[in-house]
């Protein structure tokens, strides 16, 4: 087992100098010529095979996606053991408490890879998504990832934002990681997708450094150590979440599909709400 991990270390780490060794302007040409052929059907690389392998996998069949506010409750990540199920950012906090897994993982913040880098990047047993950006960001892999193209919004927020309804093309950012979630299932062929622990709210700490937020004691997420004291983060702009949050039941709608709060409270009002223990009785 040492021996296996001391090898599985040494190939990540050849595998970053030798990647670090071709110029950023390099990479970058590359990668745009990767993405504009894949809207050709070409694709390069295993990871485009990757995503492109994703297209309807999950046709006809419901998911759930995992927001980490407070109302998350690790009894009801039990009884999501059989379906599939989408999460993001810390949810591995709740691991040493249950032995559900999700399906698909995902991180579009910059700063939470960062700060977090060896707990998200040892994670297995799951598929892992991660904007291909974070090649040239964050300089270096990411072990059992798959990268897609995410498009940011570096100045005005649009209201709709744009929704990727082909994620071999690109995923666009909607101020939450639920965002990219959404567009990643609806690929999948997944047209019924259940939102809980989802809140929508949070206590804005009152230390800041710039734009940021230096975390205190607020209590923002179902685990108490999920965002330590000190750690930095943004501000979540709820105004330009809920808009995304419309602008993807709009897509689901034009697809046939539709998306419910199966959250227990909280303040996303977006979408129809359902009662989350009702799903399991008769499904």
């Amino acid at each position: 087992m040492i021996q296996a991990r001391f090898q599985a270390s040494k190939r990540h780490y050849i595998r970053n100098y030798l990647y670090n060794l071709v110029p950023v302007r390099v990479r970058r040409r590359f990668n745009k010529l990767r993405f504009d052929l894949t809207r050709r059907n070409i694709f390069l690389t295993k990871n485009e095979k990757k995503l492109k392998a994703l297209k309807n996998i999950h046709k006809g069949q419901r998911c759930f996606i995992i927001g980490n506010g407070p109302s998350l409750r690790i009894e009801d990540l039990e009884k999501l053991n059989n379906e599939i199920t989408l999460a993001a950012n810390k949810i591995y906090l709740a691991f040493e408490s249950t032995k559900w897994r999700p399906t698909y993982y995902c991180v579009t913040d910059d700063m939470v890879v960062k700060q977090n880098f060896d707990d998200i990047n040892n994670l297995s047993g799951f598929v892992k998504f991660f904007p291909s950006v974070s090649l040239t960001r964050w300089k270096t892999f990411l072990d059992n990832a798959v990268f897609f193209r995410y498009t940011y919004y570096k100045k005005r927020f649009p209201e709709p934002p744009k929704f990727g309804f082909v994620i071999t093309d690109r995923i666009y950012a909607g101020r939450t990681v639920l965002y990219a979630l959404i567009q990643i299932a609806a690929f999948m062929g997944i047209r019924k997708i259940y939102m809980t622990g989802v809140d929508f709210d949070f206590t804005m700490p009152s230390q800041k450094k710039g734009r940021l937020l230096i975390s205190k004691t607020e209590n923002n997420h179902f685990h108490p150590e999920y965002r330590r004291q000190g750690e930095i983060w943004v501000d979540p702009k709820l105004d330009h979440q809920e808009a995304a949050f419309k602008a993807a039941k709009t897509a689901l709608n034009q697809l046939g599909g539709q998306i419910y709060n199966a959250t227990r409270g909280g303040k996303l009002e977006v979408f129809p709400r359902v009662d989350f223990d009702k799903l399991f009785r008769c499904y």
